[in-house]
């Protein structure tokens, strides 16, 4: 699998019923490709003038489309909060 913004990371897509299982799923998934850290909070985020910054950003965006793929309809155009 390669790691690219088009890749469907997971088959399921979250909806209002499958949280629980979808979360399993997605963290996983997220575990294998060496991303968890991204989305659990364990993950330093760089300074502007850090050489790993654009890097840290582009990961970010990829982990972002991956999970944006999984969403329902419904859920992907909700108002944010």
């Amino acid at each position: 699998m390669g790691e690219n913004p088009g890749t469907m990371l997971i088959k399921m897509q979250l909806d209002e019923n499958n949280y629980h299982t979808w979360t399993r799923t997605m963290k996983r998934a997220l575990l294998s490709m060496k991303k968890l850290k991204f989305v659990n909070g364990d993950l330093f985020e760089p300074t502007q003038d850090d050489e790993l910054h654009e890097a840290r950003e582009r990961c970010n965006v990829m982990v972002i489309s991956w999970i944006m793929r999984t969403l329902s309809a419904q859920i992907a155009q909700a108002p944010s909060t």
